[in-house]
């Protein structure tokens, strides 16, 4: 709804930070962000998106 500090993060299956997409701010709006696999071995990964006092975590495949 309005202009927010924004962190998306990639974390492995052992809790290790492998990948940062995104950190600062963003506009209000939708926003699509691409997790390229090419540089992660294939595993699930679990991707925490946190903007204001919201947080969101999701998993994911990357098959190779």
């Amino acid at each position: 709804a309005r202009p927010s500090a924004v962190s998306v993060v990639v974390y492995d299956g052992l809790g290790r930070r492998v990948a940062v997409l995104h950190g600062g701010p963003l506009p209000a709006g939708r926003h699509a962000l691409v997790l390229g696999g090419s540089g992660l071995p294939a595993g699930t990964y679990v991707v925490r998106v946190a903007a204001g006092p919201s947080v969101v975590t999701r998993r994911v495949t990357v098959l190779q």
